[in-house]
């Protein structure tokens, strides 16, 4: 599990991202995955993806109470956390 950065879905498909940046596609969608996983070191981010704490470096606000993720390894767009989950993040993360 220390070697997960994060598991993402892009269309139809969830993929897995390690540290190392490699992706793997995966047959599981992010919702029976998620449940599996030890919450203390994983969270569900935006919908859709579940971020390792140790792959995120930061966060900053942006407008509207979002937050802003930078993700080691970085992520092909920007990361929000919406303002509704951005308070119960905060928490997680400062843990």
């Amino acid at each position: 599990m220390e070697n997960i950065a994060y598991f993402y879905r892009d269309g139809n498909n969830v993929f897995i991202r390690l540290i190392t940046s490699e992706d793997y596609i995966l047959n599981q969608s992010l919702d029976a995955i998620e449940p599996r996983l030890d919450k203390r070191y994983f969270s569900r981010v935006p919908r859709y993806m579940i971020a390792n704490h140790d792959a995120i470096n930061a966060y900053h606000p942006l407008k509207q109470g979002k937050l802003g993720l930078t993700l080691r390894p970085e992520y092909r767009e920007p990361v929000y956390v919406s303002k509704p989950t951005a308070r119960k993040f905060k928490q997680w993360f400062e843990v």
